[in-house]
């Protein structure tokens, strides 16, 4: 028999979208499975849609709490969830019809704790735009030292959890659960985080199944959230730390680098929004403070330099040769005019 998978999904106003997110967790070619909807305290019908899809399809199951965020549903649905896996969905994206059939055998068959998959963002409202993360490798399966040998493997799927499947077992084993004082402040990258503390063995699939769609018109991606702000150099430094405490420095000597590179061109780039308050004065002293942090803190050296000269554009490594010898001012000059399109475009890069 197929083991059985919960799928759980919050949901807060989102009438115009929930119904097409259903449809894809019905449309999965894997029968065996739970869809868990927690309705945090919609305002409009969304609660009533739920209802009318739990009538028609025992498989799906209705709960209504008051509104607590995104994470505080998420951990009511894995409290409810019965599964041997679990999965995650938004209430507005979708999944692709063999997301479960396809997974569950790779886990299944390596028995991981976790298979991460690729995934697809499409913008809603700019005709034909996607974006695909290039992953260029086969299927893997990493255990103990060949996680942290392979990390830059792992990073390519992001801190995202709704591209992944994680075993119950393995997530009550550890009490793994989202922070809930954290209200939509990049929460999954922290649930992540707490799983690669004791993660055994990790399934990767290239392969995309995961639809996120951004739409423009409501997003909070491209505006200044001072909470989310923090959080990206708090979550960059203590990725950091983990990957240190299991021996990063040696396993994997120079991915650090890049992992520094990435962070710090989101926090450059969210400190461009418009509505972020940033002048070259404010921005000089923020990115002075970042080197109090670990990984900001450490400076490149030449052969770190020549790792990402293999894999990074000129442009992105002058910032971080800018960052390191201080030229804070120039740095944010020149970030102004070189991720203007990304600025525009909505573009979020963590």
């Amino acid at each position: 028999m197929e083991p059985k998978v919960s799928i759980i999904m919050p949901v807060y106003n989102s009438e115009n979208y929930v119904g097409d997110a259903i449809d894809s967790v019905l449309a999965q070619n894997y029968r065996n499975f739970e869809l868990i909807c927690v309705n945090d305290g919609s305002k409009d019908n969304s609660l009533k849609i739920l209802k009318d899809y739990e009538n028609k399809d025992s498989r799906i199951r209705v709960y209504t709490k008051e509104n607590g965020g995104i994470s505080s549903a998420r951990n009511y649905g894995i409290r409810k969830a019965t599964g041997e896996y679990i999965a995650f969905i938004d209430n507005d994206d979708e999944f692709e019809k063999n997301l479960l059939s396809d997974n569950i055998k790779i886990i299944e068959k390596n028995k991981s704790d976790i298979i991460k998959f690729n995934k697809v963002k499409k913008y809603i409202g700019i005709e034909n735009k996607e974006e695909k993360t290039k992953i260029n490798f086969d299927e893997i399966t990493l255990e103990k030292d060949e996680i942290w040998i392979n990390f830059d493997k792992v990073y390519k799927f992001g801190g995202t959890i709704w591209n992944a499947i994680y075993r119950r077992n393995f997530l009550n084993r550890y009490n793994i659960i989202f922070d809930e004082s954290k209200r939509n402040v990049i929460e999954d990258h922290q649930f992540n985080l707490d799983c690669y503390k004791y993660i055994n063995k990790i399934s990767l699939n290239p392969n995309t199944y995961y639809i996120w769609k951004l739409r423009i018109e409501h997003s909070t991606t491209g505006k200044f959230i001072e909470d989310r702000f923090e959080d990206i150099k708090l979550q960059a430094n203590n990725l950091y730390l983990l990957l240190v405490n299991k021996q990063i420095n040696k396993l994997n000597p120079h991915f650090w680098a890049k992992l520094k590179l990435n962070y710090l061109l989101n926090i450059i780039l969210v400190m461009n929004y418009s509505s972020s308050g940033f002048n070259l004065r404010k921005a000089r002293s923020y990115l002075k403070n970042l080197t109090k942090f670990e990984l900001f803190g450490r400076k490149c050296k030449k052969e770190d330099y020549k790792y990402l000269e293999k894999i990074e554009s000129k442009n992105r490594i002058l910032a971080m040769k800018l960052f390191d010898i201080k030229f804070y001012t120039f740095l944010f000059l020149m970030s102004n005019i070189k991720m203007g399109k990304e600025i525009k475009m909505n573009n979020r890069r963590f």
